[in-house]
Formats: structure tokens, C-alpha cells, sequence
């Protein structure tokens, strides 16, 4: 890749970014704002497991400081009624100076700004699937990676992220608070909603339909169509 040509992606991605910041600004959305004082009892969970998906054997323990270091920040925020979850306004820029480590990937230091980070949005739009929460923004991987013996979570769950280019946005559509919590341990995240009142799962139907060279899926909640996601196949 030549000077001309990253120099040209380096500044279409700050001008999305700032164009984002900017409609944000201007919008009359109401983010949810992080509260260390104000204490809520949701007693009632729905919860998923999944193993860490590690991108290398030598990235476990930058992964695993990273997935708690943003489920940490993301911990903090009580969602309202009516307030919107946007992912990287909690989480802030994945990089060093804010904590994050960089990936040692075949022993060289790279910094990401986000791959290691995508099981964790994929797990809460999983869940605002399951809890019927409002999905504003979400965007799916654009090639399905996997094979069915390696796939560690239903095709159609994730939710691609990229640093304030790509977001994940939900929106309380209950009239009690919501909030989400996570338990990383060494080779699994535990992700779970908590509600102030009690929700009942929805029964998701991930409707896959194969073509030659990509495959769509259907997102289908009790007989509606919630999302279209599509991927192109591993070469």
C-alpha cells in the first residue's frame, strides 16, 4: 500500500469520525451517562457463555486485559429508560494511552482498534436480541471466517465494530433501567443483562440461506425479521 493511498485512509477515518462526533452533538439523543453514586437493584439476568475466540496463541493475555478493561468501563453505565448504549462512547479509543495493550501477534506489537473487542459487542447485542432491546446501530463481519465445527456463536449474533466508524447503539425501550455485566475468566465471558424487572428471552431464529460465493441470515423474533445480515465466503 503506498504513502498517497494510506495517508488518504488515515484521513477519510478522522473525517467519519469527527463527522460522528459532530451528529452527535447536534442530535437530541440521550446517551446514557455513567453514575458511581447512584446505585440500582436489576435483580433479574439473562445471560450467555462463550469461550474467547483468541486471535493468535500469543495474543490470551493482551485479549483477556482488554475484554475485562472494557467490560470494566462498560460496568459503570445504568441505562435509563430511553437512553441509547452507544459502545464507544463508554468504551473510549482501544489504544495504550488509555489502557489498552497492544496485540503480540507472531511477536510483534500491534496496536488494534477493535478486533479483540468485537466478541464483547457481539455478546451485548446477543443479549438486547434476547431482552427485545431496541438495536439502533449494529454492522456484521463481512466474511464468515468459520467452519460449523469452529463456530463458537450463531452466525447473524455478531456486531462489528470499528473505533467510532463502526458502533454498536441499543436504546432502553423499558420503562426500568438496564444494565450489563461481565465475568472473563481464562478462557471464557460470561455476559449478562440485568433488569429491574423481570423480561422473559425471545426464542431467535438465525434463518440462513446459502448462495456460491455468500450467505444471508435472517434475524427473526417471534415472526419478525429484526435484522439482514450478509457475508461473503472464505476463500
Amino acid at each position: 500500500m503506498s504513502f498517497i493511498t494510506k495517508y488518504c485512509l488515515l484521513v477519510n477515518s478522522y473525517f467519519s469520525i469527527y463527522k460522528r462526533f459532530y451528529k452527535d452533538f447536534n442530535s437530541k439523543y440521550s446517551f446514557a451517562k455513567r453514575n458511581l453514586k447512584k446505585t440500582l437493584e436489576c435483580p433479574f439476568e439473562l445471560s450467555i457463555i462463550q469461550p474467547i475466540e483468541f486471535i493468535s496463541p500469543y495474543t490470551k493475555q493482551s485479549q483477556i486485559q482488554n475484554l475485562k478493561l472494557a467490560a470494566n468501563k462498560i460496568e459503570k453505565y445504568i441505562i435509563l429508560p430511553n437512553q441509547i448504549f452507544s459502545f464507544w462512547r463508554i468504551v473510549g479509543k482501544p489504544v495504550t494511552k488509555n489502557g489498552f495493550e497492544k496485540e503480540d501477534i507472531n511477536h510483534k506489537k500491534i496496536q488494534d482498534h477493535g478486533e479483540n473487542l468485537r466478541q464483547l459487542s457481539g455478546i451485548i447485542y446477543y443479549l438486547s436480541l434476547l431482552g427485545e432491546i431496541q438495536t439502533l446501530e449494529r454492522y456484521n463481519y463481512p466474511t464468515d471466517i468459520y467452519s460449523e465445527e469452529q463456530r463458537i456463536y450463531p452466525l447473524g449474533s455478531d456486531a462489528y465494530i470499528s473505533y467510532f466508524q463502526k458502533d454498536l447503539r441499543i436504546k432502553n425501550n423499558y420503562t426500568f433501567a438496564i444494565k450489563f455485566k461481565f465475568i472473563v475468566e481464562n478462557n471464557h465471558i460470561k455476559g449478562s443483562l440485568f433488569t429491574e424487572k423481570k423480561i422473559f428471552p425471545n426464542k431467535i431464529n438465525f434463518k440462513r440461506t446459502d448462495y456460491k460465493n455468500y450467505k444471508e441470515i435472517l434475524t427473526r423474533i417471534n415472526r419478525r425479521t429484526v435484522a439482514f445480515s450478509k457475508y461473503k465466503n472464505l476463500k
